[in-house]
């Protein structure tokens, strides 16, 4: 089983956000757990799009030390995407990506 954290990277305030997910719940709540989360910071549906922990940079730094894997900002949106099934979200999160490294090698 996997757990993932994203690069949010949208500020809210003074901090920049980060999710945290798994392909398993216990595992999400294991490395929760891990670095410190408290349980009663779980976002879930429908208020969420996906059960998720809302982490900061250190604490998504901590995740990764323990092993949890890094995705881009479409990573979440790719995940539900990919569980349900939803080619046409996939093609649009594909479409995404290619704009935003377009516009990494303008700005390069």
């Amino acid at each position: 089983m996997t757990v993932y954290v994203d690069d949010d990277r949208e500020r809210r305030g003074r901090k920049i956000p980060c999710h945290m997910w798994a392909d398993d719940f216990g595992e999400l709540l294991r490395m929760a757990d891990l670095i410190g989360i408290a349980r009663n910071k779980l976002r879930r549906p429908p208020r969420a799009p996906l059960l998720h922990f809302p982490v900061s940079a250190a604490k998504k730094a901590q995740a990764v030390a323990l092993g949890a894997v890094t995705t881009d900002m479409f990573g979440p949106a790719e995940y539900v995407a990919r569980r349900n099934g939803n080619l046409r979200m996939l093609d649009r999160i594909e479409e995404a990506r290619r704009r935003q490294a377009e516009l990494h090698r303008i700005a390069s």
